[in-house]
């Protein structure tokens, strides 16, 4: 003969609140970690320590394009540190929501922006690596996009220096991505744009962007 259950206490029915109120919570967060972990292993994560300003010419040229190394973009005798103290030493105290801490942060833009551009690189055959900005995402690919030399420039963190930017053109829609991380060979030209992402020192007509490879010869 089965006993009748018992209406529970106020206590007992407090209790049970309680821990289906822990339970779902948990499950739910259960749910979230496990969806992470799925999309960690499924998507590809870029490798976002790599900062190609601290390469030197890890590998030839392809027999027809030297390898660049970003170092190579800048002019031996150009130096905007002494500049860049100058106006951090003037914004030093002062506050960031202030029209003079503006004025001292656009000076310092604009320092970076007319960054010159090594005159020697003009015409040259070459490669070079980096990360992909794009200027005009399309269906088929990028045919315009910008190349910056480290994870996140232009998109997360400010531009950098106008000599650390290359605007990059092809004649054919290139299946690239943000952030993508490519080898791109073709012409240079020591030419300066205004872009609505950033200001860049050269122009590179590229004929062809692939996936970057640190040991690639």
């Amino acid at each position: 003969m089965t006993t009748p259950r018992q209406p529970m206490t106020h206590l007992e029915a407090e209790l049970a609140g309680a821990r289906t109120g822990w339970v779902m919570p948990v499950l739910a967060l259960s749910g979230v970690v496990l969806a992470v972990l799925a999309a960690s292993t499924l998507l590809p994560v870029p490798d976002v320590a790599r900062d190609f300003r601290n390469n030197t010419r890890a590998a030839d040229g392809d027999g027809r394009h030297a390898t660049l190394a970003w170092s190579d973009l800048v002019p031996e005798d150009w130096d905007a540190t002494r500049e860049m103290k100058r106006l951090q030493h003037a914004a030093a105290g002062v506050d960031d929501t202030t029209a003079e801490a503006r004025v001292s942060f656009a000076r310092l833009r604009d320092v970076l922006d007319a960054a010159p551009a090594n005159p020697a690189l003009q015409g040259r055959a070459v490669r070079i690596p980096g990360y992909v900005v794009p200027l005009d995402a399309r269906a088929k690919g990028l045919t315009e996009f910008l190349l910056v030399p480290y994870f996140g420039a232009c998109i997360h963190s400010p531009p950098p220096a106008a000599n650390q930017v290359i605007h990059v053109q092809s004649d054919r829609p290139l299946a690239l991505r943000a952030m993508d991380t490519v080898w791109v060979a073709g012409t240079m030209d020591v030419v300066r744009r205004t872009s609505s992402v950033a200001v860049s020192g050269y122009r590179l007509r590229a004929v062809s962007a692939h996936p970057y490879e640190p040991a690639e010869r």
